[in-house]
């Protein structure tokens, strides 16, 4: 294969890997990659993942990309609750959750970080459409299950007003019917009682 064929199947995806490469040469020569990221023409993001350098990412190019580095994996946790603004900090790395392991990779993009739950635990996520692709995104209510889920410290009202959670916007966003629906899978009992008391400790602050 030559660049100029590399370039017109992949250019306009937001990052390509080489099973991508071998879906249309089998027999692709791996030399050709070392020797197009010394010219410059494409740029690794981890092995065996690459894009193209004239790209420009913003956060939602960042988040399929998450989904394509270790899959199956969905954005969850501080990415999430920054996304549907339920937190105010600026999250520095993006975060997601797999159940396949536990790792992160540091990247010429950004920090990608991943934290592990049990196969049982990996449910409550949407397809957002992005332009041509679709990016896993935890629903509002998993992503705070997850967040308690790897947060096992947090147990109290003290605990949670430290998340400084926008309950104005969380109380437009959750359906408490679904969290209780998600409870309802779930067999982990304290994780269960905690994310209970999260969720009345966000509407019942509702003014009279």
């Amino acid at each position: 294969m030559k660049y100029i064929e590399l370039k017109n199947l992949f250019g306009n995806y937001i990052t390509f890997s080489l099973t991508d490469i071998k879906k249309y040469q089998a027999n692709f020569d791996l030399r050709r990659i070392s020797e197009w990221i010394k010219k410059g023409y494409i740029k690794k993001i981890i092995n065996k993942h690459y894009y193209f350098p004239d790209n420009s990412f913003g956060e939602t190019e960042m988040f399929f990309i998450s989904n394509k580095l270790l899959e199956p994996s969905y954005v969850s946790l501080e990415s999430a609750l920054s996304y549907y603004g339920f937190i105010p900090e600026g999250v520095f790395s993006i975060t997601a959750v797999s159940s396949k392991r536990k790792i992160q990779f540091e990247t010429p993009l950004a920090l990608f970080t991943y934290n592990k739950i049990k196969p049982s635990m990996f449910f409550g996520y949407k397809l957002i459409k992005q332009a041509e692709n679709e990016i896993k995104m935890a629903e509002p209510e998993k992503a705070i299950i997850d967040y308690l889920y790897l947060r096992p410290e947090l147990k109290s009202q003290d605990d949670f007003y430290e998340l400084r959670i926008n309950k104005e916007l969380a109380r437009k966003l959750i359906s408490k019917a679904k969290v209780s629906n998600y409870l309802s899978l779930i067999k982990d009992k304290p994780l269960k009682k905690r994310v209970s008391l999260l969720i009345n400790d966000i509407f019942n602050d509702q003014p009279e």
